[in-house]
This record gives C-alpha cells, sequence and structure tokens, in this order.
C-alpha cells in the first residue's frame, strides 16, 4: 500500500511538470526567454523524479541500464533555475553561447554515467545500483559531494538573484511581473527541500541501512514533488482562466490618475525641475536612487514625480533615470578615451556591469565597448578636428 501510494505520487507530480511545462512553453506573453527557462527547469525535475520512481518501483532491478540517467539530466534543474531567476532580474536578458557553460558539470557527469555504468554489463549495473560499496565512479563519496555542491551552489545563486529582483520590483513599485516571482519562489523552496531530504536520505540511510527509514524518506520525497506539482498545475490552470479584461485605450490614462492627474502646464514645470535638478546635482550618478529620494529633494510628490515621468517622459522611473546615466557614459567615453569602461561605468552611477551593458545597449544600440570603438573608427576617418 505504501508503495503503490509512493508509485501513484510519483507519476502524478512528473505528469503535473510536464503539463506545466507544456503551458509555459507555449502561453503568451512578452518574456518568451523566462517561459522557455521555466519549462525546462519543470522537464528537469521531472526527469529526476523520473529516474526516482525508474528505481522505487522495482523497474531498474529488471532493467538496470537506464538508472542514473534521469537523475543526471536533473541536475540541469539547479543552472535553469538560475538561468530563471536572471531571465527576471535583468531587463532584455538573451541566452547566449556562454550560458552552455553552466551545464559543463551535468555534461561532465553524463559522461561517467556513460563511461562506467551504463556501458558495463547487466550484472555490474545491478552491482553499482543495489550495493554502495561497490567500488565505482558513481559510488565515489567525492562525486556525490561534488554534485551536491553544484546543486547547493546554484541554488544560492538564485536567492541572490531573486533578492536583488524583489528589490527592484519594489523600487519600481511594477505591476506585472508578480506571478512570476511567486513561481520562482516556490520553485527554489520546494527545489531546496528535495535537495536537502535527499541529502539526509543519503547520510541517514548509509549510516542505518534499515528498510523502515528508507521507504520514510521515500515516501516525504513522493509527497513533496507530488505537492510541488500540484502547486505549479494549480497557479497555471488559474493564470489560463483569469481573461484579461478590457481596457478602454482612450480613457485608460485619465482613470490610472483620476483626480490627481496633472494639467500640461504642471507636467511641463515638473519636467524642467526634475532635469534641473538632477543637472545641478548629478544625484543620478551617486548610487543607488529612488523616487521617495528625488520627492526629499524637490518641491514634488513622489507620485506626481512618477506621473510626470509616465506622460512627459513616457518612461519608468528607472529607465528616466538610465537614460540620464547612459547620457552621462557616453560623453565620458567620447571625452575621456584612456578612461576604463569599469571607471566609466561606476562615475556613472551603475552599480554592476549587467545593469550598465543592459541599460547602455538600450540607450545606444551597442555595448559601451563598442560605442567607444565606433567614436575612435569615426575619428579616423575625419582625422582630428583643428
Amino acid at each position: 500500500m505504501r508503495l503503490s501510494l509512493i508509485t501513484a505520487s510519483l507519476i502524478l507530480a512528473i505528469f503535473t511538470f510536464v503539463v506545466v511545462a507544456g503551458f509555459s512553453l507555449f502561453s503568451a506573453g512578452p518574456r518568451k526567454s523566462s517561459a522557455r527557462l521555466l519549462a525546462g527547469f519543470l522537464l528537469a525535475v521531472a526527469a529526476s523524479l523520473g529516474n526516482f520512481l525508474y528505481v522505487t518501483s522495482g523497474w531498474a532491478a529488471q532493467e538496470p541500464r537506464y538508472a542514473f540517467l534521469g537523475n543526471t539530466l536533473g541536475l540541469a534543474a539547479a543552472p535553469l533555475l538560475y538561468l530563471y531567476a536572471c531571465s527576471l532580474a535583468v531587463d532584455g536578458f538573451r541566452l547566449r553561447l556562454a550560458s552552455a557553460l553552466h551545464f559543463a558539470p551535468v555534461l561532465g557527469v553524463l559522461g561517467v554515467v556513460l563511461a562506467s555504468y551504463t556501458g558495463q554489463s547487466t550484472p555490474v549495473q545491478r552491482a553499482i545500483l543495489h550495493d554502495a560499496s561497490y567500488s565505482s565512479a558513481l559510488n565515489s563519496p567525492l562525486l556525490q559531494a561534488a554534485i551536491f555542491f553544484y546543486v547547493f551552489v546554484y541554488l544560492l545563486l538564485s536567492v541572490r538573484v531573486l533578492l536583488r529582483h524583489r528589490a527592484l520590483y519594489k523600487q519600481q513599485q511594477a505591476t506585472t511581473g508578480l506571478a512570476e516571482l511567486t513561481w520562482l519562489r516556490v520553485s527554489l523552496a520546494g527545489t531546496l527541500l528535495l535537495a536537502v531530504v535527499e541529502v539526509l536520505h543519503q547520510l541517514l540511510v548509509g549510516r542505518w541501512p534499515l528498510a523502515w527509514l528508507d521507504t520514510g524518506f521515500v515516501l516525504v520525497q513522493a509527497t513533496a514533488s507530488f505537492l510541488f506539482g500540484f502547486y505549479f498545475l494549480v497557479q497555471a490552470l488559474r493564470q489560463s482562466a483569469q481573461a484579461p479584461a478590457p481596457v478602454n485605450l482612450l480613457n485608460a490614462s485619465e482613470d490610472k490618475y483620476g483626480p490627481h492627474r496633472l494639467s500640461h502646464a504642471e507636467l511641463l514645470d515638473n519636467a524642467t525641475r526634475i532635469e534641473a535638478f538632477l543637472a545641478h546635482s548629478g544625484a543620478h550618478l551617486q548610487g543607488t536612487i529612488s523616487i521617495a529620494d528625488l520627492a526629499d529633494r524637490l518641491p514634488i510628490t513622489a507620485r506626481d514625480i512618477s506621473q510626470t515621468l509616465n506622460r512627459h517622459f513616457g518612461l519608468s522611473f528607472f529607465d528616466f533615470i538610465n537614460q540620464h546615466r547612459c547620457e552621462h557614459a557616453r560623453r565620458l567615453l567620447a571625452e575621456q578615451p584612456a578612461m576604463t569602461v569599469t571607471e566609466v561605468q561606476t562615475r556613472s552611477g551603475f552599480s554592476s556591469k549587467s545593469s550598465f551593458y543592459t541599460a547602455f545597449r538600450k540607450c545606444a544600440g551597442m555595448t559601451p565597448l563598442a560605442y567607444r570603438q565606433s567614436l575612435a573608427a569615426s575619428t579616423q576617418r575625419t582625422g582630428p578636428v583643428s
């Protein structure tokens, strides 16, 4: 009865992860890369659970050839989750060839599995699978520790990105992305829970090889996996059932601000004050700045600043700040050819290289280095101005 419950839970969990992955792949939305990464993460988790089902159901005892393959592919869930977190945190995120480096350890483990397990005879495969003391690379404590280290490092990196993204989310006072943040948070919590339970399973059952202890851990993992997958399925169905409310484009902006809507003269006056303040103080070049900081130093409320930037400039607060920072960076790149790009980044108020490059590419259509090279090429063609 207990084993049948475990098997049913795992089958349902795998089914839900595959269904939600399909939903994520084919759902319409502006974040295509994020949706694909989430789908990849869910499929990787499903592959790991498939291997778990394959072993606990007894199928691996009859045909052990494919054991470890699902687990190995499941390792990709950790870097996929990290890249998913990055795709939410970085505006204009795109997958690059260098992103494949995150999966190099997965390919290394896959090579070990193929060489030391899949290519062996069936009796050797059964011995490796069922006897932890059997001499094999897959039973090496060093390899197992390296695998767990790899997974936990990426989980911690994902947590770090999540915290940065949540801070950015609050600063921007955005109304979108909350569902994606929730999915990311639950993904991290669920993956971390399953990873911790698996570590405890390996340590305790390795120390006390008791049948009831092993079965108890398997039951906990199966139940947690089912609840994890069930949550994703419910959220996916709920999201698909929420039809977007019709929007009256003619009255949308009026309804947004209501009685607080500013006149064109007030917008122009606020815009002039904001531009003059930034030009005089250089507050946007001094690291982190928020609407509240600007409101504290201007006779304008944070609400009116936000409305002015949205309606007069057509920009969000941070796009407006980044635009001014990029203009400053362009002047430095043109006037200070000996200054390093990193120093330009710092003097322009950007806290990280990734945010600097993303914002600069959005404003100038190229990277800071490419912009500097284009300036040098232009100077060579026209010659120095006398």
